[in-house]
């Protein structure tokens, strides 16, 4: 009866293509009318009221109305988003049934209507993860949405001596991060006097806190005895109280230490520019100071005199150091000192800063990828090269919470975990650095990270981590897999893949140039002579050089397309990278930074879904597209039937897809998605697009510029 069409734009953008679809949508006020009546509706709760003291009272007020117009609840969810699933009574005709929809529109407890066949135009398949029948009891913690979260999260982990032993952490400290349920009202419900007790009764004290959140409050703690640390995070774990528990790993810079004399001697020419196109990019933009770029490492000099007295601050980035640099707050978020100076051997905050912005066109040493930008220098990186999660999470959470579009993050921590026998493997994420990403990201901030140089890393124990494949051995904050994290490997001059990086084809985004141990990449110290001398020039190889030409990108793309999002400016270097050949299977795009590529204008559409009955001859769904420009786009096209009934949509049992010419000429068809080749039954996992029934029928494609027609008809005679 029923299927939907899905059409996903990825890239391979060569040019400028345009891509029209000229395709049947579904809203509320558009309903299938069956033969036991109109079809079925999905209520979507204000989520602002979820909070509310008065989400009770609106509630109310929505099942009288439900049972005043007749409705049936058939089904709750409550997760992301609190909607129902009504039914209406087999004896409406569909204006009645219209004229109901009008009025729970109206109703201070709704958001939206959505007629059930349009679904998918509407929610995310996450937001139906947990459901309730129509006289099941919500509880508050699922109605309220305070769980959300963390549904799908596996439970908290508790970490033995071993693990302890071989992931570097702060040996007295540990973090914790408190479940909304009791965070919320806390002073009011007296959860705040709990938390004081346990903390005392653990022998723990608070010395910092990050709250996200009213609901939301992480907090570091530290105790007198180091031995004692896995018997404290078991004690918190096993509490039941906190969404986790952790130790304060110890993340180091990531690039790639220098091991010979000349490491100060002048580099060269900047030959990374070049390669990403950065030439023809300054022709469209050279950026803009109002664009915010935060670099959280060993730091940089900002300002006058402090730790080397007679010093200055480098001229060619010191124009464009955040005017709020000195506006009181403290900017160092490590416990030795206050000053942001960059004390590491090798200044490697100052050349991370220069190289995402050191001033362009200025007749001084270099040029950053970004001329003109506003770097916040944030120091989290102490002068022994370590930093540690909490001084991480704090300055992620500071750069959102103060305008930052993207903050780089040149530093790394590869976690691991074992069992009782000994047997140690990947650690996972860092759930508190997770959770400082999912806040950047709900304030529309990017983060940039340096993939690490997992072939560098070492155990305490001396071992060295199996594989550089972060889909095996993952690096933190590199590898954690929110929407708004974007990754990056170390390439050679060459556009191969750096001897040292590490890599992933699922959890890590694109390749931009990291150099080698005899092939370095300029950068600054953060003082200069005067006049200058070679010796104000330094250099530096690894993910960590790698990762601020990312974030620099990331600068001029916000400078000319000052309206985009987070998601936007993160597209647009994703979708603009330059597939060399070199970099297959190493990252999600295959491809490196092409800075030019990424500032040209484009229009997408990256997901638009349709539905319409369907049968099979003259009864067929067709939908017409059209790709023009001189590249190539890939299209993926989903048949969907058999898995639309438990949003109350009848199914198509057997759906068949073709694309042709727009003559009708034959391109290629799919019956059931299992039958494409392993290559493209990857990538649709990997988009999240694998159907959910084995007959259900699915399309990847690349095309180039001309009109096409997608045909989904049924094979089985249904309708």
């Amino acid at each position: 009866m029923n299927a939907h069409t899905l059409f996903l734009i990825r890239r391979r953008l060569f040019a400028v293509p345009l891509l029209g679809l000229f395709l049947f949508c579904s809203s509320a006020s558009a309903l299938l009318m069956r033969e036991n009546g109109p079809e079925p509706i999905i209520v979507q709760i204000k989520e602002s009221l979820r909070l509310s003291d008065d989400l009770d009272n609106r509630l109310n007020e929505f099942a009288s109305t439900r049972g005043q117009n007749k409705l049936n609840v058939l089904k709750w969810w409550a997760g992301s988003k609190l909607l129902v699933l009504l039914s209406f009574p087999s004896d409406f005709t569909e204006q009645q049934a219209l004229t109901v929809i009008g009025r729970l529109e109206r109703l201070p407890a709704v958001e939206k209507v959505v007629a059930a066949s349009a679904f998918n135009l509407h929610f995310r398949s996450g937001d139906f993860v947990r459901a309730y029948g129509a006289n099941d009891r919500i509880p508050d913690v699922a109605r309220r949405g305070f769980d959300a979260e963390r549904i799908d999260r596996p439970p908290p982990r508790i970490r033995n001596q071993l693990s302890l032993d071989l992931s570097p952490h702060v040996p007295n400290r540990l973090i914790v991060a408190w479940k909304d349920e009791y965070i919320w009202k806390a002073a009011s419900t007296g959860f705040t006097r709990v938390m004081e007790d346990f903390h005392r009764n653990a022998g723990c004290r608070v010395v910092r806190e990050i709250r996200y959140s009213p609901t939301k409050l992480v907090q570091v703690l530290e105790f007198d005895d180091p031995s004692t640390l896995a018997s404290k995070l078991r004690r918190y774990v096993e509490s039941g109280l906190v969404v986790y528990a952790q130790p304060d790993f110890v993340y180091q810079t990531t690039a790639a230490p220098p091991n010979d004399p000349w490491y100060a001697a002048s580099p060269g020419p900047q030959w990374t520019l070049p390669i990403i196109k950065a030439e023809q990019a300054w022709d469209m933009t050279t950026g803009d100071p109002s664009v915010i770029i935060a670099v959280a490492d060993s730091g940089a000099r900002v300002n006058g005199p402090t730790l080397m007295p007679g010093a200055i601050p480098h001229p060619d980035f010191k124009d464009n150091i955040w005017s709020e640099q000195d506006n009181g707050d403290t900017h160092n978020f490590i416990y030795q000192t206050t000053s942001v100076d960059d004390d590491l051997p090798g200044n490697h905050g100052s050349a991370v800063a220069s190289i995402i912005g050191a001033q362009g066109n200025n007749g001084l040493d270099m040029t950053g990828v970004a001329w003109d930008t506003s770097l916040m220098i944030l120091k989290v990186v102490a002068s022994d090269d370590h930093s540690s999660t909490d001084a991480v999470a704090e300055a992620i959470t500071y750069a959102a919470d103060h305008g930052a579009t993207a903050i780089n993050l040149s530093v790394g921590f590869y976690s691991v975990v074992c069992d009782n026998q000994g047997t140690c493997s990947d650690g996972g994420d860092d759930d508190a650095i997770f959770g400082a990403l999912e806040y950047a990201r709900n304030n529309n901030m990017v983060t940039v990270c340096a993939a690490g140089n997992g072939a560098a890393v070492q155990f305490p124990d001396g071992s060295h981590p199996a594989d550089n494949d972060l889909n095996v051995n993952r690096i933190n904050p590199a590898s954690i897999p929110t929407d708004n994290n974007i990754s990056v490997l170390a390439t050679k001059r060459n556009d191969q893949i750096a001897s040292y990086s590490s890599y992933g084809k699922y959890r890590v985004d694109l390749a931009a140039p990291g150099g080698e141990s005899n092939d370095r990449i300029p950068g600054l110290f953060q003082t200069f002579h005067d006049p200058p001398t070679s010796a104000d020039r330094n250099v530096i190889y690894g993910t960590s050089a790698a990762a601020p030409h990312v974030a620099g990108a990331l600068a001029l793309i916000k400078s000319f397309y000052s309206w985009e999002d987070y998601a936007g400016i993160r597209d647009r270097v994703l979708m603009g990278t330059e597939t060399t050949g070199t970099l297959d299977g190493k990252c999600r795009t295959n491809g490196r930074l092409n800075l030019y590529k990424a500032l040209q204008p484009r229009s997408m559409l990256l997901n638009l879904s349709t539905r319409a009955k369907v049968g099979a001859g003259d009864q067929a769904m067709i939908g017409g597209f059209y790709v023009k420009g001189s590249g190539t786009v890939k299209v993926v096209i989903r048949g969907l039937g058999p898995s639309l009934p438990s949003f109350g949509v009848p199914k198509l049992g057997d759906p068949k897809l073709r694309l042709t010419y727009s003559n009708g000429t034959g391109i290629t068809s799919n019956d059931d998605y299992g039958n494409l080749s392993q290559q493209d039954k990857n990538e649709l996992s990997s988009l999240g697009l694998t159907p959910s029934d084995p007959h259900e029928a699915a399309l990847i494609w690349t095309l180039s510029a001309g009109g096409y027609t997608a045909i989904v008809e049924s094979q089985d005679g249904q309708y």
